[in-house]
């Protein structure tokens, strides 16, 4: 058995890297045995790093290896020697075992190219020249060394010179022994040959070609001696001629330029490639980053395949390496750019996304997906909704090490919001999803996308993968090419008529009537007209599967059993029949079995039970990363890291850890302090004290990285064998506290890897389930229809369904593979419909496409084997004028139908078929990528709306264009307003359509005569195949008939008077005008489509019609007659005022009448009668106020009076009111309220905000509104109101030191800094940690450094360089403040917090003040009064001054307890009402821990009880009606037990006590109205509904919406608004309250004095006290513990 091996190269813009091996069997028998497999396996999967590998042997790798080899290293000496080969040593070499020769020869010095340059050789030399190389050809290990010396070998004087001579004397020999051994040479020449054309096709075919000739000469003079050729030597060359054959075409074709791909057509086995079956569907490094070139076959159409492993081989590979080979070429293009900026880079074959992270996983029905952020910023200009980038199904590679490392995943969901603002949902393949868990969270990545659609190979390549060689069928007509077709086997089973009376009017038909067409297990039916129907046989007992979209007519004669499976479907009328819609029925659900709605049941369940563990788990991790964790969640880590050996951890660590885990993760150091084990910094202190920003801290990430390496060697022990932690070193304390938080995350990502993982489980499980319901609904159906690429994702589907009949649309124009894919076992008939002479399937590589036959169909493959097929000779599409331009130069039969030969004339035009020629040359586009021809769109444009001014519907226009450039050029040009319905389409979607007339537009038109694809008969074929009744053409023939395909079609128009530089159009109205037309110029001659004369049509209404001749609405019963209207209206003779085509009406006109009403006379309508005007003029009757009515006398006169009156207050001032508000408030007695504004000067000194009336004419005032000024005793002001307490600050701590930023609110206590103290100069240093006493003095000495202007800094050592400069800024500098400013040796501080610069000495005096008692407070700036809180120099007076207000903070929170439970006894109602609640609440206030924030919760909720108990003491007091009170009583429980509860906040129950006031204010208001009726208490107790009182309505709704708001009334407009609305009743019905249901004022529990400055003082002894006298002067003996 032979190999026989075709090797193809590609365009010279797709270069790659791939590798072919042909020899024949004597070569590669012991190839599968051989000792070496291993280590070939290995070299070919050898990573070849981060670099591009772009591999072309021909070129670069050839100079680049030799420059490698000759390359010295630095411990290289000298060149190698070179040997010298002779005669015994090639004798010796060819001892060797095949793979030892290899090396041999490929080995620097070896002598081989010296051996090879040689001008003249003996016989005897060259003889064992040939079985040295033959036997290094026949390695099945080495392969990259031997490609390295076939190199060569294909350049050298031995190839081209010696050998072709020796071959034609080699068997020239007078003795038959010697002939006989010439054979044996002959074997080893072509084994030779054959390696050199598989791995080098393009740089020898001319050798080989050569040398094969002369082999056939020498071999047909043996024959001629009667020496008997072997059978292998015959079957050895005859097939490298059939490879150079092949090879040849190819390089006619101008498809052959590189050495690229290795073709194989032998045994895989023996070869010892790696099987089909066993590679990965998506890409892989090795596909990536090649070593070799990929081993590839040609799909075979000339002859039959070996097996069907073969083919099943064949297609799977050519169909990977269709998709893998745009996503390689694009990676190493990017790896090109080596750090240069890829958003000015040009990428073909795939699409860049910058900075890409993953932003979270997600759970959905389709399983763990996840959303990816990536860059928009180069993306703005993307059009995301017709954009083709990110569609569903794309693939896309995802790395953050220049392509080292990669996850591949797809687009599970295109939202085109979130792909605007750069985000997109991923669906990660199984091996990537691993991957994630190595990655961070916050690692960027760079996202590629590939060109090729990977949606439509996914499928496709996964059924190639599972198909078992004994499931396809058809294997013998597929495969093996048989000619001789049976019956199906469902035609032999039912010998009987069959009933076609739905496709037929006349009777039964007979099936053996149909034995022509589809009688036969397989038919093909070349359809070139594309409108004969295909009509199925509707059998019950079996499925039919079509494989095409839309299915026009089925629905017509089959109206149920029809089942469409797919998405979009643009006809309406098969929308009812998708899988979708039918899946969504109702009752189908009710007929699914038992079993599966209970499985569906416990599958939802326990999809959402993961789903719920994974989100706590991810809660968890992302508050690791965050938040704080306690020793309490790490101590399980720290018992499984250290067991027993734990020790006694006390002593080394204190236990009590709080970290945020964020910071140190990025790389934050720790170190270990008395109260806290961790104390987080970024680094130490910067000696340079040059940089004033105190928070520009270094980073460390050492601790970060040894945690790595212990947590690798942790993972390696046993659990809690580990180092133990009391040996642990002060050293690496931060190494060990890492990697417990490390461990812990770690333990986090696997446990939620797990859960996804058995959540993706149970998503696969529903998926089955979901696939088993669909089973059911195509179990039922007659006809399923779907697309081949559904058909591969239902593979599993039909494989159970087993459909008997396949029916597949447009065969021709679909990959093989798909179509096999869609077969299953149980198929008895393939029907294949289309036209191979129309358009090929679409390859992604043009290489593979045309070099390996990737474009050739099934379809036009068996026709070329000769497999039986109809063709449908009679065309029903094509008037004939249309059909001859096809036939005889693409179709060699084609025949009409009478049908089209009745078609109507085209109007408008003297002929049906048409082509304009011109000259005007094309535009490139898209960089080179696209063209257009402006002046073809804008003839096309005016051609096509004079067609429609004809009276063809736009619906009946298609205008075709052969590129996408010219497509988007007519789009613009075209707008819908006016070309509605009229289709625009390229010709390569238009296969399969048809339309009445067809313009197309040819576009190419150059100065080099390029026509690009027009020459391919496929394409010309559609373009000129889809009018049914006129075709109209507009292009550059004369360029085009360079090709000799549009050369014939020229002849053809030519001989029809068919073709011309311009097109005559004739007026349909007159005959006898016509005009040329051959630009878009030409066409304002034929303005409306007729001619230049005017339509002059006798209207109905009298006038002519006033436009251009048109032959459209010929009737004029669309025409709009614009000219004024003659009809007389009325009796008065008034004419109608409006156009001629609208309706008249009744007159409009305006006269004077009288109106009898009043008498007046107006301006009215001529058909208006004046009994029904209304008069407009102005009232002039008086109101009862003696105003006069403001309104129209036609109208009703003015109720409320609007004019302004001055009313004169009691207080004083006068008021300007509406008429109608004074009536009011006499009618209702009220007193008018004041609103000038009362500006008194109130005792906090501010001025009053109310108005008069509010403040009772200056008797009383509001509480003020203005910000409290008081100071704390932190320096920040009160953030509270005037009139409310003051309360402890809530603002952000601003203490700073070297390392830190307090992150605590102002009025907690601050944490300690632990780290050493940073103040230091090259003189002095402090020893203190940093939150102790500094033990050092300021440094007196100037600071010698140099300020960016270059002059001496101002500033004292080991300071912060003041910012200004004695000499550029002398002014600001020498300003007199303490007077030494002028000393030209004065020395100066700049302070951090309001960068006032102050001279030292005078500075010093300010801030250190002898006393060491008196009053606490922070310094401030003499100048702005800013308190100094940050500053090196005065660091220690700073110090002691927190340190002391700390001390302040713990004896408020002491202070503020003992308040609060004083304040408590003093109130017995709320011990009466709330024991058990206000118990609760004191018992928190005795813990040790307590804060302040926690404290005034506290207190807040106290407060809160002490209303509720007022509310309940005073409806006691006022509300007898035991109905009433009892409602009160019951909100008020329920208010005071909830506020125990943490759902309800402070500020919610504070407005449910504010509506439990207003309610039971509102229930007295009702009791006090209705107290006359109730004349005893019997009555109150009997009053058992609030609507038996006898309430005002305004009372009634307000008592309404209280009862109903319930924990709902939050609204301060509204609670004002039933405020205002109860005060108005209270007066209105004098209903006077003896005092007030809650009064606010009552309820202070702490006095705020105690959080101001000035209240706060320290003795002599250190004793901090409060001192409630703030006004007097502290003494030492107020102090309460001296």
């Amino acid at each position: 058995m032979e190999y026989d091996i075709i090797i193809v190269a590609e365009e010279t813009l797709k270069t790659d890297e791939e590798t072919v091996i042909t020899h024949e069997e004597g070569v590669l028998q012991d190839y599968s045995r051989n000792s070496d497999k291993d280590d070939f396996r290995k070299l070919a999967g050898k990573r070849a790093g981060s670099h591009p590998n772009l591999l072309d042997i021909s070129k670069g790798w050839d100079s680049e290896q030799r420059g490698r080899s000759n390359e010295k290293s630095p411990n290289q000496s000298r060149t190698p020697r070179v040997n010298n080969l002779d005669y015994r040593a090639l004798k010796k070499i060819f001892e060797m075992e095949p793979s030892e020769v290899v090396m041999k020869l490929a080995s620097p010095g070896s002598g081989l190219k010296e051996f090879l340059s040689h001008e003249d050789m003996t016989d005897e030399l060259i003889a064992i020249a040939l079985e040295v190389l033959g036997k290094a050809c026949s390695s099945k290990s080495n392969r990259e060394n031997l490609q390295h010396l076939l190199i060569d070998v294909k350049e050298s004087h031995f190839l081209k010179r010696l050998l072709p001579m020796y071959v034609m004397r080699v068997s020239r020999h007078n003795d038959s022994v010697k002939r006989e051994q010439s054979i044996v040479q002959v074997d080893q020449i072509l084994a030779l040959h054959q390696t050199l054309i598989s791995v080098f096709p393009a740089s020898t075919i001319l050798d080989v070609s050569l040398i094969v000739a002369l082999l056939q000469t020498e071999i047909t003079y043996l024959q001629s001696t009667g020496l008997t050729i072997p059978k292998e030597t015959e079957n050895s060359i005859t097939s490298l001629q059939r490879v150079i054959a092949h090879l040849q075409e190819k390089k006619r074709e101008g498809t052959l330029r590189s050495d690229n791909y290795t073709y194989i057509t032998g045994n895989l086995e023996e070869l010892d490639i790696e099987d089909f079956r066993y590679m990965s569907i998506f890409p892989t490094y090795e596909d990536i980053h090649l070593t070799a070139k990929p081993f590839m076959r040609p799909n075979i159409i000339g002859q039959k395949f070996e097996d069907t492993k073969t083919y099943l081989d064949t297609h799977f590979r050519l169909l990977r390496e269709d998709f893998i080979r745009p996503l390689r070429d694009g990676i190493n293009q990017v790896l090109k750019f080596d750090g240069k900026d890829l958003r000015k880079g040009r990428f073909d074959d795939i699409r860049i996304y910058l900075n890409a992270y993953i932003l979270s996983p997600i759970c959905t029905h389709k399983g763990i997906l996840y959303r990816v952020q990536f860059g928009i910023d180069n993306l703005k200009s993307v059009n995301w909704e017709s954009s083709k980038r990110l569609l569903y199904g794309a693939l896309v590679c995802l790395s953050r090490d220049n392509f080292e490392t990669m996850i591949f995943a797809t687009v599970a969901n295109r939202d085109v919001k979130d792909l605007q603002k750069g985000i997109t949902t991923l669906d990660f393949t199984e091996e990537s999803r691993l991957k994630l868990s190595e990655f961070q969270e916050n690692d960027y990545f760079l996202m590629v996308e590939t060109t090729a659609f990977f949606e439509a190979y996914r499928h496709v390549l996964g059924g190639l993968k599972e198909m078992a060689l004994g499931e396809l069928p058809m294997q013998k007509y597929i495969v093996s090419c048989d000619t001789n077709i049976s019956a199906p086997q469902y035609l032999m089973n039912h010998p009987h008529t069959y009933s076609l009376q739905s496709l037929t009017t006349e009777g039964p038909v007979r099936i053996q009537e149909l034995e022509k067409s589809v009688s036969t297990e397989e038919s093909d039916d070349s359809d070139i007209s594309d409108t004969d129907e295909l009509l199925g046989l509707p059998w019950k007992d079996r499925h039919d599967v079509l494989n095409f979209a839309d299915w026009p007519s089925i629905h017509k004669f089959l109206r149920t059993g029809l089942v469409r499976v797919g998405g979009r479907c643009a006809s309406e009328v098969l929308q009812k029949f998708s899988l979708n819609n039918l899946r969504r029925d109702n009752m189908f659900k009710q007929k699914l079995p038992g079993h599966l709605r209970a499985m569906y049941s416990v599958l939802t369940e326990n999809r959402k039970s993961v789903e719920e563990k994974i989100q706590k788990k991810a809660a968890l991790f992302e508050s690791a990363a965050k938040g704080v964790l306690h020793e309490n969640v790490l101590e399980d880590i720290i018992i499984s890291l250290h067991g027993a050996n734990l020790g006694d951890v006390q002593n080394t660590f204190p236990i009590s850890i709080s970290v945020p885990l964020n910071c140190l993760l990025d790389g934050c150091t720790f170190n270990v302090q008395n109260k806290h084990i961790l104390c987080l910094s970024e680094g130490r202190a910067d000696e340079n004290l040059n940089k004033p920003e105190i928070g520009e801290w270094k980073s460390y990430a050492d601790d970060v990285a040894k945690a790595a390496e212990l947590l690798k060697l942790a993972d390696t022990q046993e659990e809690g064998t580990f180092q133990p932690l009391i040996s642990a070193t002060c050293s690496n304390h931060g190494q060990y506290i890492m990697l417990w938080l490390l461990k812990y995350r770690n333990d986090i990502r696997r446990q939620i890897l797990e859960y996804e993982n058995e959540y993706q489980r149970t998503v696969n499980r529903i998926t089955e389930l979901r696939n088993q319901e669909d089973q059911t609904i195509l179990k039922m159906a007659y006809v399923i229809g779907m697309t081949t690429t559904c058909a591969a994702r239902y593979r599993k589907v039909l494989q159970d369904i087993q459909p008997k009949i396949v029916v597949v649309e447009e065969a021709a124009e679909v990959l093989e593979a798909h179509i096999v894919t869609t077969l299953t076992s149980g198929c008895e008939h393939l029907i294949l419909i289309g036209d191979h002479q129309q358009l090929r399937p679409s390859a992604t590589v043009y290489e593979l496409a045309k070099n390996f036959n990737l474009e050739v169909s099934l379809f036009e493959r068996l026709i070329r084997m000769n497999v039986p097929y109809v063709r449908l000779d009679y065309q029903h599409r094509m008037r004939p004028e249309i059909a001859r331009l096809l036939t005889p130069h693409i179709y060699d039969k084609l025949e009409n139908h009478n049908s089209v030969c009745l078609y109507d004339n085209i109007k408008g035009v003297t002929t049906n078929v048409f082509f304009v020629e011109h000259k005007h040359l094309e535009e490139s586009i898209h960089e080179g990528r696209s063209h257009q021809n402006l002046h073809e769109a804008n003839f096309v444009k005016s051609l096509c709306y004079y067609f429609i001014c004809q009276g063809y519907e736009p619906s009946q226009i298609t205008v075709l264009t052969t590129y996408t450039g010219q497509l988007h050029c007519l789009k613009k040009i075209m707008p819908k307003s006016k070309f509605e319905g009229v289709k625009l389409c390229v010709v390569d979607r238009y296969q399969g359509e048809e339309n009445d007339i067809i313009i197309l537009s040819l576009v190419r038109s150059n100065q080099e005569g390029k026509v690009g694809f027009l020459q391919i008969p496929n394409r010309v074929c559609v373009a000129l195949s889809r009018a049914k009744k006129g075709l109209f053409c507009i292009g550059n023939m004369s360029m085009l008939s360079t090709v000799p395909l549009w050369s014939k079609i020229m002849n053809v128009l030519r001989s029809n008077g068919q073709i011309g530089e311009a097109l005559m159009v004739r007026c349909e109205n007159h005959p006898e005008t016509a005009n040329f037309v051959s630009a878009a110029e030409d066409f304002l001659k034929v303005p409306q489509g007729g001619c230049s004369e005017r339509c002059e049509y006798r209207l109905n209404c009298g006038h002519v019609c006033t436009r251009f001749c048109h032959p459209y609405d010929s009737e004029h019963k669309d025409f709009i007659c614009t000219k004024p209207c003659s009809k007389t209206l009325c009796d008065d003779g008034h004419t109608c005022p409006k156009k001629c085509s609208a309706v008249c009406g009744e007159c409009e006109v305006i006269v004077t009448k009288t109106i009898p009403k009043c008498g007046h006379e107006q301006k009215v309508p001529c058909s208006l009668p004046p009994e029904t005007f209304s008069c407009h003029m102005q009232c002039n009757k008086p109101l009862s106020c003696s105003h006069l009515c403001v309104r129209e006398c036609g109208d009703t006169c003015t109720r409320r009076c609007p004019q302004n009156v001055t009313v004169n207050l009691d207080c004083g001032h006068q008021r300007t009111i509406s008429c109608y508000e004074k009536q009011e408030a006499e009618k209702r007695n009220e007193k008018i309220l004041c609103f000038v504004k009362c500006e008194a000067r109130l005792q906090c000194g501010h001025k009053c905000s109310g108005s008069c009336s509010e403040c009772s004419n200056g008797m009383s005032h509001v509480a003020c509104r203005s910000k409290c000024k008081e100071v704390l005793i932190c320096s920040h002001q009160c953030q509270n109101k005037c009139c409310e307490d003051c309360i402890p600050c809530s603002l952000p701590c601003d203490r700073i030191c070297f390392h830190q930023k307090c992150d605590q609110m102002c009025c907690m206590p601050c944490r300690p800094c632990t780290q050493p103290c940073g103040w230091g100069c090259k003189h002095h240093q402090c020893t203190k940690l940093c939150f102790e006493l500094c033990d050092r003095k300021p440094c007196e000495l100037p600071c010698f450094r140099k300020l960016k202007c270059k002059h001496q800094c101002i500033g004292m050592c080991g300071e912060p360089c003041p910012k200004k400069c004695r000499i550029c800024h002398a002014d600001e500098v020498q300003e007199q403040f303490f007077g030494k400013e002028a000393d030209p040796e004065a020395r100066f501080v700049q302070l951090q917090d309001c960068n006032h610069i102050f001279e030292v000495t005078g500075f010093d005096t300010w801030m250190m003040p002898p006393e060491n008692d008196g009053l606490i407070k922070l310094n401030v700036c003499p100048k702005c009064h800013t308190p100094i809180r940050s500053s090196v120099r005065y660091g220690s007076v700073i110090k002691r001054t927190l340190i002391e207000m700390e001390q302040v903070k713990k004896k408020t929170v002491d202070m503020c307890s003992t308040q609060l439970l004083i304040s408590v006894t003093e109130r017995d109602e709320m011990k009466k009402y709330f024991p058990l609640v206000l118990e609760m609440l004191l018992s928190k206030l005795d813990k040790a821990d307590l804060m302040m924030s926690k404290l005034l919760f506290i207190k807040d909720q106290i407060t809160i009880l002490s209303k509720l108990a007022e509310i309940k003491k005073n409806v006691q007091l006022l509300l007898p009606v035991t109905l009433l009170r009892d409602k009160i009583n019951k909100e008020i429980d329920i208010c005071s037990s909830n506020i125990t509860k943490p759902i309800y906040s402070n500020f919610l129950l504070e407005k449910e006590i504010i509506r439990i006031s207003l309610l039971a204010e509102a229930y007295v208001m009702s009791y006090m109205h209705n107290k006359p009726i109730l004349s005893s208490a019997i009555m109150f107790a009997h009053i058992r509904c609030t609507r038996s009182l006898d309430n005002p309505k305004e009372l009634e709704h307000i008592i309404y919406r209280l009862e109903r708001s319930v924990m709902a009334l939050k609204e301060e407009e509204e609670i004002k608004n039933i405020r205002k609305m109860l005060d108005s009743l209270q007066e209105r019905f004098k209903l006077h309250m003896l005092f007030k249901i809650l009064d606010e004022k009552n309820h202070k529990l702490l006095d705020g004095a105690i959080f101001r400055q000035g209240q706060w003082y320290k003795c002599s002894q250190g004793h901090v006290y409060w001192n409630q006298g703030s006004g007097s002067e502290p003494k030492v003996d107020q102090c309460p513990e001296c």
